[in-house]
């Protein structure tokens, strides 16, 4: 094996060397895997230290990168060796019982209206969080009764498959944890908006209280396999991130409408429960100079690909090596830019955020874009 040769980056190079460079590859993707572990760890901790969770969070956005670029330069690397890779390398044995050592389990009941009640206890924990930060006129949880809670917080899941149920639950648990959010109330589609819409999910938020209602649509999330289906044909047609880790669909919708209980564009009105608008201002200036950068970015990689495409269909005689070495770095850099199609497809900012949110905290390799999104959302959001 040592006296045959691959060819690896215009050189000719042993077998036996290549595969030392793919098992070096492929360490540094477990390191990185770990490393992100880690950091994902100290961030769902209940650490008040806010030099660690500053350094966490820079540590994890660098990794972030570091990983997507190390399995870039490996999938390279087995393309043009003709190597196969090997995913059962990647894999790291103790990722789940770091997470696990951080993560406490949450029990959740078998009976549908317990669950709407554990549900309506996390919603109610998020309002506490968010009134103790900013001291807002919001009802406390001290003074809340029975018929109060019931009218203030509110969860239906009626129609919504157990499993998906469970899911969301999950989820919210977890992000109700990490980040300050206005979500007080969890519903279904009416049968109009079953009719006549074909969203999966949409959250609403009052601005003079700052309270926000996700709906979810129950036709879609009557079945669990079905729901993945779906979930699993809109990642691998982009229109949602492609990237996000198939474990993961199950999350997507709760996630993205998560993101818009976080900020919506109805802030930046005056409201009625001191909360001060600036902050919701700052962050939405921030979120529109991102926003702008990306349509522009990916506009302009698009039309520089589609020249080159044109040019090898139409004038393939004169397509250089140049060409061809540039077509590939474009397609690479807008790999590495590219959230989803519905990022940019109702031209909302709001849809923006959303999806680079979903991609950034589902995705084991989340684009560039929503790797500083999500570092935006974290500086102004994150608890």
């Amino acid at each position: 094996m040592r006296n045959e040769k691959v060819i690896y980056n215009g050189q000719k190079i042993s077998v036996y060397d290549a595969t030392q460079i793919q098992r070096k590859l492929e360490r540094n993707i477990r390191q990185n895997k770990r490393d992100i572990a880690g950091w994902q760890g100290v961030l769902t901790s209940n650490t008040k230290n806010d030099k660690l969770i500053e350094e966490a969070r820079t540590k994890l956005a660098n990794t972030q990168v570091k990983l997507k670029q190390n399995n870039t330069i490996l999938n390279d690397f087995v393309k043009q060796t003709g190597f196969k890779k090997d995913n059962t390398r990647l894999l790291v044995g103790n990722v789940t019982k770091t997470k696990n050592k951080i993560t406490r389990y949450l029990k959740i009941p078998k009976d549908i209206l317990e669950k709407e009640k554990l549900m309506q206890d996390i919603m109610i924990d998020i309002n506490e969080s968010r009134a103790n930060k900013w001291n807002l006129n919001l009802i406390r949880k001290k003074d809340l009764d029975s018929k109060l809670k019931e009218l203030s917080f509110s969860a239906n899941f009626k129609g919504i498959d157990n499993k998906i149920v469970d899911g969301i639950i999950e989820n919210y648990n977890k992000l109700g944890k990490q980040y300050y959010s206005t979500l007080n109330h969890i519903g279904v589609f009416t049968k109009e908006e079953l009719l006549n819409s074909t969203a999966t999910g949409y959250t609403i938020v009052h601005s003079r209280t700052l309270t926000g209602e996700i709906y979810f649509n129950q036709k879609d999330m009557n079945k669990y396999d079905k729901f993945i289906e779906l979930m699993k044909k809109a990642s691998n047609s982009g229109y949602i991130p492609k990237t996000i880790d198939n474990k993961n669909l199950k999350h997507y919708v709760s996630t993205h409408e998560f993101a818009h209980s976080i900020f919506n564009e109805s802030m930046l009105d005056k409201n009625l429960i001191g909360m001060d608008t600036s902050l919701y201002k700052s962050f939405d200036k921030e979120l529109e100079t991102l926003y702008k950068n990306y349509k522009t970015k990916i506009s302009n990689l698009d039309n520089e690909i589609k020249k080159l495409n044109t040019k090898f269909v139409l004038d393939t005689e004169n397509f250089s090596k140049e060409d061809s070495t540039k077509l590939s770095n474009l397609k690479n850099e807008y790999e590495k830019t590219f959230v989803s199609k519905y990022a940019i497809r109702d031209g909302l900012k709001e849809e923006f955020m959303a999806e680079c949110f979903a991609q950034a905290t589902l995705s084991s390799n989340p684009s560039e874009t929503s790797i500083k999104v999500l570092k935006v959302i974290d500086k102004y959001f994150r608890k």
